[in-house]
């Protein structure tokens, strides 16, 4: 099996930078999902994704996180 390419990975990719040089960090607040914040809600729940996977994958378990998305998310610090 492939991963096929998610052009919508590199689209909140984008973002989570856009947002880090904004807010000087990646921490997009999950309460932008419960007060259904429209900027940071999709982004917020992305972010979480990301680190939920990448938990499963430091536990040896499958996780969709590429060594290149990981380096990408590790270059901006996140």
């Amino acid at each position: 099996w492939r991963l096929r390419e998610r052009p919508e990975w590199d689209e909140r990719y984008d973002e989570v930078v856009a947002f880090k040089q904004t807010h000087g960090n990646t921490l997009v607040p999950m309460t932008a999902i419960a007060e259904g914040n429209d900027e940071y809600c999709m982004l917020a729940r992305w972010v979480n994704t990301q680190r939920v996977q990448y938990r499963l994958l430091q536990e040896g378990k499958r996780s969709f996180l590429t060594d290149d998305r990981i380096e990408k998310l590790d270059s901006i610090g996140f």
